[in-house]
């Protein structure tokens, strides 16, 4: 766990704020997987006045969303997720979470095995990619890594399947064990090709307002999807 995090502050802010994005889905229309992604990253996505979350000194959090798309974009882009989170603490910590977005009914819902095709076009987004299933009548949401989703089709050989996602791994301890590194690795300082960098060559038109947080773009000629349609990078500091 990073040094001067206040872990159970931070759950606060996050179970409110994904806890507000699930109540306005349901309460609008649709109820798909985009709108929640809207109502989730207009939420998380915001300017925070007062979010402090550090134990012994003062740590806020500044957030900037990006959507992610070719250069010369068009309606055929293809994405293999729906939101990359990059979470930076201070200088020397940082780590993204890449989320596949699916909506459920009694936590329980269909997948298909082409859906999580495009998590294993690079390692890298492999090794970080979560499925996220929301329940659209209980608002609670459960998450599983997409690797061990690949095994149970491997597993079955089936094509389809339904997941019953009541008990996956819950929000609170999904996030303390992702910032304990127990779920996916971090990206180190000197790591010469980090998953970022895959972002960050999809990211046009706005540059980046803090430059301390900017990653070199990486080379993406292998990949036939976009990593995630969207992507949040949160700095505590």
């Amino acid at each position: 766990m990073p040094p001067n995090l206040d872990f159970d502050r931070l759950l606060q802010v996050v179970q409110k704020e994904v806890e507000l994005a699930a109540k306005r889905w349901q309460d609008g229309r649709p109820h798909d997987e985009a709108a929640f992604l809207n109502h989730l990253t207009g939420i998380m996505g915001r300017h925070r006045r007062g979010c402090d979350v550090g134990v012994s000194e003062r740590m806020q959090a500044h957030s900037h969303l990006y959507y992610l798309h070719r250069e010369e974009t068009d309606s055929s882009d293809k994405y293999g997720a729906d939101l990359a989170i990059t979470l930076r603490i201070g200088t020397s910590w940082t780590k993204t979470a890449i989320f596949q977005l699916k909506k459920a009914k009694e936590y329980k819902f269909s997948l298909n095995k082409d859906d999580l095709k495009a998590a294993h076009e690079d390692q890298r987004i492999a090794d970080r990619s979560f499925l996220m299933a929301i329940d659209e009548n209980r608002l609670g949401v459960r998450f599983k890594k997409i690797s061990d989703l690949k095994e149970d089709f491997d597993r079955t050989r089936h094509g389809s399947m339904t997941c019953k996602a009541s008990d996956w791994t819950n929000l609170s301890s999904w996030l303390k064990l992702w910032l304990q590194c127990q779920l996916s690795p971090p990206t180190r300082i000197d790591d010469p090709a980090p998953v970022e960098g895959l972002l960050e060559a999809f990211r046009h038109d706005v540059p980046d307002p803090d430059p301390e947080f900017d990653f070199q773009p990486a080379q993406v000629n292998h990949l036939k999807s976009i990593p995630a349609k969207d992507w949040l990078k949160i700095e505590l500091k």
